[in-house]
């Protein structure tokens, strides 16, 4: 007869048992460790998300850029007429003087280029304007000596003395290169107008106009010069 016996343990020495429990214990703390780091990970995922959201959030709610054209505000002057009306009081043939100037400022925010006035005056035939105007062609060094203290004007292109005397609309500009800067006044002065005998008794009117690159449109003044003696 066969005889089966069981198997004889096998007996850990407590060597072996210590290394067990090294090897058991060094296992649960990489796994905590593990849970540890997975844990931080989830976290960050989770700053990062929020962060992301946020950032968006702001983003939606930064105002689009401003552009330079956008930024400018409209270009702006004002303008008036200042002047005085001499009537002879000894002389009846002495002709009734009117003396003044016509100023403009730049009310803006941005410098005025290139700019010219237009005097009108109705009716046209009813008196002479003058002033200081240039009726001959001026050098390109001749506009750079010029100081501003006594400002000349000439005739723009196309315009002249006789057609202004026939149409009543003079058509003036520096003849020094000007750029208009803010809050920067420009004036022509003297202004003298002489008022024709035949036309004592007409209501004479002189209305000034700014045209400017800026303000292509024009820019009435804010008065004009009126007279009527009868």
């Amino acid at each position: 007869m066969t005889n089966f016996s069981s198997p004889t343990p096998k007996l850990y020495s407590h060597q072996d048992k210590l290394k067990m429990t090294y090897c058991t214990e060094e296992i649960k703390r990489i796994k905590s460790n593990v849970a540890k780091q997975e844990k931080q990970i989830q976290d960050l995922k989770e700053t990062v998300t929020s962060l992301t959201e946020k950032i968006q959030e702001a983003e939606r709610s930064i105002p689009p850029p401003i552009t330079h054209e956008a930024s400018q505000l409209s270009a702006g002057c004002s303008s008036f007429f200042s002047y005085s009306i001499l009537i002879p009081k000894t002389n009846e043939e002495d002709p009734i003087t009117i003396i003044g100037s016509y100023t403009i400022t730049n009310t803006g925010s941005a410098a005025l280029h290139e700019p010219v006035i237009c005097l009108e005056i109705s009716p046209s035939a009813a008196c002479n304007l003058t002033g200081k105007i240039n009726y001959r062609p001026v050098s390109q060094t001749e506009q750079y000596i010029i100081s501003d203290d006594y400002l000349t004007w000439e005739f723009t292109e196309g315009s002249s003395l006789q057609e202004a005397r026939k149409s009543g609309l003079y058509w003036l500009k520096p003849v020094s290169n000007v750029q208009l800067e803010i809050n920067q006044s420009l004036s022509f002065s003297p202004l003298e107008l002489q008022i024709s005998k035949k036309h004592v008794e007409d209501e004479i009117t002189v209305r000034g106009y700014v045209i400017c690159r800026e303000i292509p449109e024009g820019q009435a003044a804010i008065n004009s010069i009126s007279c009527k003696l009868s």
